[in-house]
């Protein structure tokens, strides 16, 4: 579930980036609690490792992008996985 799409400029030395972010609800793999997290579709396809804010197992997060750059969905997994 999207709850929002945040742009922000962030001044730099090489001139002003636009961050793309959006806030989404997901569950825990381990747990099985909605949590909260940011993820920056700026930088287009990624992937990371965020500690779950309730149990904080870590938890393998995929982003994916279109192909006009938006948002498309997140894989979730088990770190042991």
């Amino acid at each position: 579930m999207i709850l929002s799409e945040r742009p922000q400029k962030v001044d730099g030395s090489e001139g002003v980036a636009v961050l793309r972010q959006e806030e989404l609800w997901v569950g825990c793999p381990y747990c099985g609690e909605m949590i909260e997290i940011l993820v920056d579709i700026s930088l287009g396809e990624q992937q990371y490792i965020e500690d779950c804010s309730v149990c904080c197992a870590p938890i393998l997060m995929r982003t994916q992008v279109d192909a006009a750059g938006q948002f498309s969905h997140i894989d979730l997994k088990r770190d042991d996985e």
